[in-house]
């Protein structure tokens, strides 16, 4: 009985062992990095939180514990690496390893009961950052520029100026069906032929690169505001869901949502 003990012991420590190596020298996961074999067993302590939460488990149990847990971990998921001294564990691995050995050992005092008000994780923050068109970003769009150019002078024999008599020409390469349906970059090009008019037009419009959680895009943006419209897709995006957008209602509606951005003019509505 003993050997089988031992076998059995010496298969879990090996065991223990290779997951341990494997969590440590991954990369894809941040929580199981800084907390080697504890990052695994995140989900059954947010399964036994959520019980205790809806009250399906009453007074004693799981649910305080585990929600202390879940907040070491998730300090631990936060930081690329764990915090380490000299021959001592991380301290977010001796906060854990603590908090599951008061999970086995029965306490003397289980007859009082732990309450704790549910747990409400912080929403996410997401941050806007609008920043100045770097040289790539420029390039990209005047490629862009020269391409629907060229298309309107070779197909209606006109150059584009940026300004509203763009409009006229932007909308007969719709009418005319210059351009198909699933002609993406020509679409978008003409959204950028409708940026440049709105800014152009508008003084206090400008090219701008708006960041957020969704990635990068080129947008049109009032001076020293987070107000943002985003002409590249304003045309294919209609066009794609099988419209035949009326460019210059598009542009107005831009310019009407912007307005409360724009500086009041005198005599102006």
């Amino acid at each position: 009985m003993s050997m089988a003990f031992a076998v059995l012991l010496a298969i879990a420590l090996l065991t223990a062992i290779v997951l341990y190596s494997i969590d440590t020298c991954q990369i894809q996961q941040a929580i199981r990095r800084n907390c080697p074999l504890l990052g695994r067993l995140r989900g059954v302590f947010e399964h036994l939180y959520q019980v205790r939460s809806r009250g399906n488990i009453a007074d004693i149990s799981f649910g305080p514990l585990s929600k202390v847990i879940l907040e070491a971990l998730s300090e631990a998921r936060t930081s690329v690496t764990t915090t380490r001294t000299r021959g001592r564990p991380g301290i977010h691995h001796m906060k854990i390893i603590a908090l599951i050995c008061a999970l086995i050992i029965p306490s003397a005092y289980a007859e009082d009961a732990i309450r704790l008000n549910t747990y409400q994780a912080k929403p996410e923050q997401h941050t806007v950052e609008i920043r100045e068109l770097m040289w790539l970003n420029q390039n990209f769009l005047e490629k862009q520029r020269t391409m629907i150019d060229d298309l309107v002078r070779s197909k209606l024999g006109h150059n584009l100026h940026g300004r509203l008599e763009d409009i006229p020409l932007l909308q007969r390469l719709l009418d005319k069906e210059l351009v198909k349906a699933d002609d993406k970059e020509t679409l978008q090009a003409m959204g950028i032929a409708l940026g440049d008019i709105f800014v152009k037009e508008n003084k206090t419009l400008h090219w701008m690169v708006y960041q957020d959680q969704h990635g990068a895009s080129h947008a049109v943006c009032a001076e020293k505001t987070e107000a943002c419209l985003f002409p590249v897709t304003m045309i294919s995006r209609r066009v794609e869901g099988g419209l035949k957008p009326d460019i210059q209602s598009v542009y107005n509606k831009g310019l009407a949502d912007m307005k409360p951005f724009l500086p009041h003019l005198p005599y102006s509505d």
